[in-house]
């Protein structure tokens, strides 16, 4: 799905093999209410590009890089069973984040921001990026982080028994 022009997605689920957003076009992509599945690379880095997440969630079920572009998905679940979804520049999660199990969610250098619930069922590779939690979030799932910020006003829950490390100082 090569996404030159303006596109809205309404009500629809989106199944796609890519979706290519990057360029110089101007435009507007709306992911409306539903669920995108993707099973490839998945790249936001468009310069002109308004990229509104609305009420969605991204899905992506293969081996495949997400180039952030500093936009914002609304749900991201990483569920690409016994493969590797690598994140390539920053990204904000506007609600929940979920690695499912038997997926890798590499973070890269750059930073990964969550306003929702983090949910590592897989396993969370940190790279050297940093991840800041800014909203009201709960944490399952044993993590090591390499660079962990919660901003001011954020409410982080820890749940027991998982044990969670960063090398912030």
């Amino acid at each position: 799905l090569t996404l030159n022009g303006n596109f809205d997605a309404g009500g629809q689920s989106v199944n796609a093999g890519v979706v290519d957003a990057s360029g110089s076009a101007t435009r507007t992509v709306s992911m409306g209410s539903g669920t995108w599945t993707i099973s490839g690379n998945v790249d936001l880095s468009g310069a002109n590009l308004t990229w509104n997440q609305n009420t969605s969630t991204l899905t992506i079920t293969i081996t495949a890089t997400l180039t952030g572009g500093g936009k914002s998905v609304n749900n991201l679940n990483a569920s690409a069973t016994g493969l590797t979804v690598t994140l390539s520049g920053n990204l904000t999660v506007a609600g929940n984040f979920v690695v499912s199990a038997g997926c890798t969610f590499s973070a890269g250098s750059g930073t990964l921001t969550i306003t929702g619930n983090y949910t590592n069922n897989g396993v969370f590779t940190a790279g050297t990026s940093t991840v800041v939690f800014n909203g009201t979030s709960t944490l399952i799932g044993a993590t090591n982080f390499y660079n962990l910020t919660f901003s001011a006003g954020a409410t982080v829950n820890l749940t027991k028994g998982h044990i969670f490390s960063s090398n912030s100082a």
